[in-house]
């Protein structure tokens, strides 16, 4: 009892102990006993498919074979019963004795050649005589095999147009007895007049004999069966004829082709079949079932000897663990003395184990450690930045000693002089930045500071975030040159370019030697990372002495833009672009502020320009001055800049294009309208319709273009013709009126009349005494 009381006690103060053994035993033991038994339960699935696949194929084969082995002999077979000979024999009406012994040696050769063929009979319905290769030559009514003629009869012949399964038995000669499962193939000479035929048997057994040749699963029945599930050859049983079960579980699959677990005669069995149809036999299948019991025997004695080793095995590890839990335990044990104290103390009436106790102290020191360490590391960063930011962007004004502490306090050391700013501003900022929150556009600042520090080894350098596009890079120079210094940022800016898909341009300021010239360096360096502006995105710029400024007033380029807008007014392409690229090359001879001041004042009056070729204010009011500076601040180049305009300019003088050509188009097809009326005014069947219809085009947009061209209807430009034609002919000549009316293409006189009064206020005949003399007016237009 005391033992008892002891251990109890020992157990109650090591209960993480406990704990810790239990947990081991119990999941080694769960893990070893689920991992026995799915190794062997996936074994024994594993084999059953490997043998199942491996069968499978065997099968293939032995089918493939099988099929062509009777295709062969039934187009062997088909083929000899129409050689003429055998052909003049079956049907000929006289017997003759060395007729039928060379038909019955012939026969014997066409038997002899093909190994499955068992006998061959021919039956000549004439005559009445059969030649059998297997016992001679009889009479029909002598013959033994009366369910061979049978075949023949006219009646049945459609019913055995493929190989039938029988079984033969009887004596040959009347003296041997003989017994033969055999699949018979008949191939009649004249179906519907006489029973004269060729039968061909096929020996059951020759069957079973080339399949087992191509597949022989050990120890597993195999069978060759038909499209209504009838065995027709197999080895070794008694199954000739009998029908299977097996033929609705393989249509059921589907497949030409595999294999199944089957339940077959009480035990788990593998079913395993491949199509070897030929002509004329669809559906017949070569057929194995292999029981599992043969097939995993060895599995199962494996899996005994297992289970006899796990036993020694499951103690070995509970020895183990229990060895392990101590070792780990103890440690922990003293470590919880060691730094619980009091703790444990306060917590001893809720019965908390060593491990909580520990786990505890540690979360609540980690904590702490990581809110002091987060809160210490961000102020110091962006401390950092501010002071280092400052004294970019304003004059020093610390003393050196201040400067040092400083930079002590930070967590920094001075810089070793020479230094150099390299001002890194992003290109395309405007369009790249519409694309990120400011918290993401911050990270991808600080990683291109990181991306620089690591591909510019060898340098000691300190990033500064000045927010938007820039960031500036302290670098140490030491005694490195300014060449050595440009192949490193190089490498940076196309890393920067590779990693974060950021395009950047870099200005790299003079050396520097004291803290006081970082601001004047800093300002230098921006003025001249404008100079980006004409050399293009993604360039890398070296900051000189300040650029001297012409000595002549700015002058712009007057006669260069009367050429541009010539040239546009023209619709001249070329040219437009020609002087365009002219303009801009000598704005390169200006400063930044001169040149996009140039630029601004000539995309203005390209508007405007624009807008009074268009007779419209096409262009609205984007192209003002807001619009022209928010454009050229996004595109940032002067490269880029001129590429827009040059866009601009090609799409309005392409649309310019488009609107000449429709015009002319327009023009001609209202000239071949005209042309083909003058040709036809003395058709009667003139009209507006007749023309269109001429034309091929449609009546309704025919006449809005011929209005839109001329300014008067297609019918009234007709009849105009018409009577001005009608003029001539009465000044001119001593015709009748109703001849003339005819002629011009008037169907009617009475609408001739009307159409002429009303278009010169007067009948045709008062015309001609009017003015038969003297000149015809021009007639009045309504």
């Amino acid at each position: 009892m005391k033992l008892l009381s002891r251990a109890k006690i020992g157990l109650r103060r090591r209960k993480t102990f406990v704990q810790m053994l239990v947990y081991f035993i119990v999941a080694s033991v769960a893990g070893l006993t689920i991992s026995t038994f799915y190794m062997y339960y996936q074994s024994s699935r594993t084999i059953v498919k490997e043998i199942g696949n491996h069968t499978e194929d065997s099968m293939r084969k032995a089918a493939h074979s099988t099929s062509y082995m009777m295709e062969w002999t039934l187009s062997y077979a088909q083929n000899w019963s129409r050689d003429s000979a055998l052909v003049a024999y079956a049907l000929g009406g006289e017997k003759d004795y060395y007729e039928d012994y060379k038909i019955w040696s012939a026969l014997r050769k066409i038997q002899a050649n093909n190994p499955l063929i068992e006998s061959i009979y021919m039956l000549n319905d004439y005559t009445d005589t059969v030649v059998d290769t297997r016992s001679g030559i009889y009479t029909r009514a002598g013959f033994y095999d009366k369910e061979a003629l049978d075949m023949v009869a006219p009646a049945e012949l459609q019913g055995h147009r493929k190989l039938v399964p029988r079984g033969l038995e009887g004596l040959l000669n009347d003296i041997r007895p003989f017994r033969a499962n055999l699949l018979t193939y008949v191939f009649p000479y004249e179906p519907n007049q006489s029973s004269s035929a060729l039968i061909i048997n096929i020996d059951e057994r020759t069957v079973a004999d080339l399949i087992g040749r191509n597949f022989s699963p050990s120890e597993g029945l195999y069978m060759l069966v038909d499209e209504t599930g009838t065995i027709v050859a197999s080895p070794g049983q008694n199954l000739f004829r009998t029908r299977t079960d097996y033929a609705n579980r393989i249509d059921a699959s589907g497949r030409s082709s595999g294999w199944q677990e089957i339940d077959g005669q009480g035990s788990p069995s593998l079913l395993v079949f491949a199509d070897t149809s030929f002509t004329g036999h669809e559906g017949w299948r070569i057929v194995s079932i292999i029981p599992e019991k043969q097939l995993l025997g060895n599995v199962h004695a494996l899996r005994n000897w297992t289970l006899l080793i796990y036993v020694p095995v499951v103690l070995a590890t509970l020895f183990i663990v229990w060895l392990l839990a101590k070792k780990i335990y103890f440690p922990i044990q003293r470590l919880v003395r060691d730094i619980a104290g009091d703790r444990r103390e306060e917590r001893e009436d809720q019965e908390e184990s060593e491990l909580s106790l520990l786990s505890g102290v540690y979360r609540d020191q980690k904590s702490r450690l990581d809110r002091l360490s987060n809160t210490w590391r961000h102020y110091r960063g962006d401390a950092r930045n501010a002071f280092l930011r400052g004294l970019i962007e304003k004059e020093a004004e610390y003393p050196e000693r201040e400067m040092e502490r400083r930079f002590a306090d930070l967590g920094m050391r001075l810089p070793r002089w020479p230094i150099r700013l390299v001002l890194v501003r992003i290109d395309g900022y405007c369009d790249w930045a519409s694309s990120y929150t400011e918290q993401e556009v911050r990270l991808l600042r600080y990683a291109m500071a990181n991306i620089a520090e690591e591909t510019m080894k060898g340098y000691a350098l300190t990033a500064v975030d000045l927010d938007r596009d820039r960031v500036v890079l302290i670098v140490e120079t030491e005694a490195r040159s300014e060449a050595e210094l440009l192949e490193h940022l190089r490498e940076s800016q196309s890393s920067i370019k590779d990693y974060l898909e950021i395009e950047t341009s870099l200005t790299v300021s003079p050396p520097l030697e004291d803290y006081a010239d970082m601001h004047e360096a800093y300002k230098l360096t921006l003025r001249q990372a404008e100079e980006r502006y004409f050399r293009g995105r993604g360039t890398i710029g070296v900051a000189k002495a300040e650029r001297r400024e012409s000595a002549s007033a700015y002058k712009y380029p007057e006669e260069r833009e009367r050429k541009i807008l010539n040239a546009l007014k023209l619709g001249n392409e070329e040219e437009t672009i020609r002087h365009l690229r002219t303009f801009v090359r000598e704005t390169t001879d200006m400063s930044v502020s001169e040149g996009q001041l140039a630029l601004t004042q000539l995309i203005l009056n390209i508007g405007k320009t624009m807008n009074q070729i268009r007779k419209s204010d096409a262009l609205g009011d984007t192209w003002d001055i807001p619009f022209i500076q928010e454009t050229m601040s996004r595109l940032e180049v002067l490269q880029a800049v001129e590429e827009w305009l040059e866009e601009r300019m090609r799409e309005f003088l392409e649309l310019q294009r488009q609107a000449a050509n429709k015009a002319s188009r327009n023009g001609q097809i209202v000239a071949e309208a005209i042309a083909l009326i003058d040709l036809q005014l003395a058709d009667p069947n003139l009209s507006s319709k007749w023309v269109a219809d001429r034309m091929k085009m449609s009546i309704n947009y025919l006449r809005s273009l011929f209005k839109e061209e001329t300014g008067q209807p297609l019918a009234d430009y007709i009849a105009k013709k018409r009577l001005e034609r009608v003029v001539e002919q009465l000044v001119d000549t001593d015709r009748t009126v109703e001849e003339i009316s005819v002629q011009m293409g008037f169907p009617a006189i009475n609408s001739f009349y009307v159409a002429f009064k009303k278009k010169y206020g007067m009948t045709p005949n008062q015309y001609r005494k009017a003015y038969q003399q003297t000149p015809a007016p021009t007639p009045c237009v309504e």
